[in-house]
């Protein structure tokens, strides 16, 4: 375990060096699924001001939060986060009966503009389906706080099927839903293989 976590952290902070005006920011204090959708609350708002009376509400929040939540599978993803030409939208009624549009992503500003690029690791996540132990995730990066990408890794001394098998195991069990709804890409890592 000393092995993988060290490659993660070699991981994590290669990552941190790799970008063009953007770079990808480690957010150490996101540690839950509760954490990742209040990171994600707090952009939507900062990138969504002027369409805002103010901080959304629970009530307001909750309704992302449902739209999100029903996305069930990848190319559902790939559909809201791309959007009508190239804008993510959901659309809610705010608490004093207005009826607005939130911009999730913006294809526009990928790379540059208000697109915030974000990582997170060792995510716990609880168990969906009974009997199921809880699950921790090595490395998620996020776009404008939704996680697009899953990376599992595995140190030298393991086959990178193992990390495989693992994604494959969570998908069982139902681990890729709610926030984790938006995933795109799953990717397998040791220091001498990646597959994704």
């Amino acid at each position: 375990m000393a092995g993988e976590l060290h490659f993660e952290n070699e991981l994590i902070e290669h990552l941190q060096r790799i970008g063009g005006s953007k770079q990808w920011k480690y957010e150490e204090s996101i540690k839950t699924t509760e954490d990742l959708w209040e990171n994600f609350r707090r952009i939507l708002q900062q990138n969504n001001q002027e369409r805002l009376d103010g901080p959304l509400s629970d009530t307001e929040f909750n309704q992302v939060k449902k739209e999100i939540t029903n996305i069930h599978t990848p190319y559902q993803a790939g559909q809201f986060l791309y959007g009508l030409n190239g804008i993510s939208q959901v659309e809610i009624d705010t608490d004093s009966g207005r009826h607005v549009y939130l911009t999730v992503f913006d294809q526009k500003q990928v790379g540059a503009g208000s697109t915030v690029y974000q990582i997170v690791n060792q995510i716990e996540r609880e168990p969906i389906l009974a009997g199921r132990p809880s699950r921790r995730f090595d490395v998620t990066l996020l776009i404008n706080g939704l996680p697009i990408i899953q990376i599992e890794e595995k140190s030298d001394t393991n086959d990178i099927n193992q990390a495989l098998n693992q994604m494959h195991q969570y998908a069982k069990e139902q681990q890729y839903r709610d926030i984790y709804s938006t995933l795109q890409i799953l990717v397998a890592i040791t220091p001498n293989d990646v597959r994704y």
